[in-house]
């Protein structure tokens, strides 16, 4: 369960702006709480790998067993090094346990401009 998938796909060619994922986790009944803890205690390793943009924790709202992460890196490569850290690879083993499914990943290609903020 800890590895789904081979590699991230390419960012496309003149693609700009964050190379971006999501990654949905469906924790067993009774285990998101222990998931969770889990993650936080990397949020602060994560931000601070050289590549990292963005890294969010958020709980559906409407299926609170189900976790979601807002990933990006400053290109592919930067999310294979996340990926390949011990810290990572040591949080993942231990997911298969904690998970009624595999963790789904959607890779995301930004449409929009990154600085613009709605007023």
């Amino acid at each position: 369960m800890a590895e789904t998938v081979s590699g991230p796909p390419p960012a496309e060619p003149g693609e700009v702006g964050p190379y971006a994922l999501v990654v949905v986790l469906t924790c067993k009944r009774g285990r998101v709480d222990e998931v969770t803890e889990l993650f936080l205690q990397q949020i602060d390793a994560v931000r601070a790998e050289p590549a990292n943009v963005d890294y969010h924790l958020h709980r559906d709202r409407s299926a609170p067993d189900v976790l979601v992460f807002y990933e990006s890196y400053r290109g592919a490569e930067g999310f294979e090094h996340h990926m390949a850290r011990d810290n990572i690879q040591v949080l993942l083993s231990v997911l298969p346990d904690l998970l009624e499914k595999e963790p789904e990943m959607r890779f995301l290609q930004m449409l929009s401009d990154r600085d613009r903020r709605a007023t």
